[in-house]
């Protein structure tokens, strides 16, 4: 999917991906043979908990560097959604890469 994503992609377009952190290890050197300046999000349910996701974001033809950006945290303590979190469901704002 990495290679369709590449081949779909003109010069300049963003791939964006959803995975698990464990597998950064063998995805992140597929990723970079096709994308560069990727950005990483550590997505997290709850502050102090370990990230369950990552999102990872790539661009064709860039020459950037890897980056790790802020983390996103998903839900207060209470379970409610974090004002960042409740921005992005409305679509009223966007995962800063």
């Amino acid at each position: 999917w990495c290679r369709a994503a590449a081949r779909a992609l003109k010069p300049g377009g963003r791939f964006v991906l959803i995975h698990r952190p464990e597998a950064l290890v063998w995805l992140l050197p597929l990723l970079e043979r096709r994308f560069r300046g990727l950005a990483l999000v550590p997505v997290h349910a709850r502050s102090g908990e370990a990230a369950r996701r990552v999102l990872i974001s790539g661009t064709l033809g860039s020459r950037a560097p890897i980056r790790l950006c802020q983390a996103l945290v998903l839900h207060r303590a209470d379970g409610s959604f974090t004002d960042e979190a409740a921005a992005i469901h409305a679509g009223e704002g966007l995962i800063a890469f």
